[in-house]
């Protein structure tokens, strides 16, 4: 998929910081939405989709929604997960963690795939976050779901260089989050 077919007749949705330092979601409007959740947000935008926003877009296709929203654990935009903050923004978490929950309120999102792969291991307050977006969801019935197997650790696999053809599994979160962090 090129950039092209990625921004045809798209209705985007997009929400940052003003310094578009920090991204809270990123995805296309549709009937049927899913939620993707990875580690952080890099510097993809509408314009500018990243090889991780095509694979959501593939797969979420395949899986039979029409639109997706990108959200992540931490909101700092950066490249690699190495370069994010040492110790965490509490105000940036807690913007984040009312974001997510405010766009999967207002669009009517019922599944929510889970795609950070080994990454959550790359900043030791990024669990405490995921804690937090899983507390303000869970009450939510929110379906989670995940692609192919966890990681060898026991995560849910990131997308990026998965093919289109990944149906989406059912995921414990209660079970995961009290084994794996």
């Amino acid at each position: 998929m090129d950039k092209a077919s990625i921004n045809k007749k798209t209705t985007w949705l997009y929400h940052s910081n003003p310094e578009n330092t920090n991204r809270f979601v990123l995805g296309q409007k549709g009937k049927k939405i899913i939620a993707c959740i990875g580690v952080n947000p890099s510097t993809a935008s509408p314009e500018k989709p990243d090889n991780t926003i095509r694979s959501v877009k593939r797969i979420a296709d395949y899986n039979g929604f029409d639109g997706w929203a990108m959200y992540n654990i931490y909101p700092q935009r950066a490249t690699d997960p190495a370069a994010l903050d040492q110790a965490v923004n509490k105000a940036d978490a807690a913007v984040n963690c009312q974001m997510i929950y405010d766009s999967i309120k207002a669009l009517n999102i019922e599944t929510v795939w889970l795609a950070w792969g080994n990454l959550i291991d790359s900043r030791a307050y990024l669990k405490n976050c995921l804690i937090g977006i899983y507390e303000i969801l869970k009450e939510e019935n929110l379906h989670w779901k995940i692609i192919g197997k966890p990681t060898k650790r026991g995560h849910p696999s990131h997308p990026l260089y998965k093919k289109r053809e990944n149906p989406l599994i059912d995921f414990d979160m209660e079970a995961y989050l009290k084994k794996r962090l």
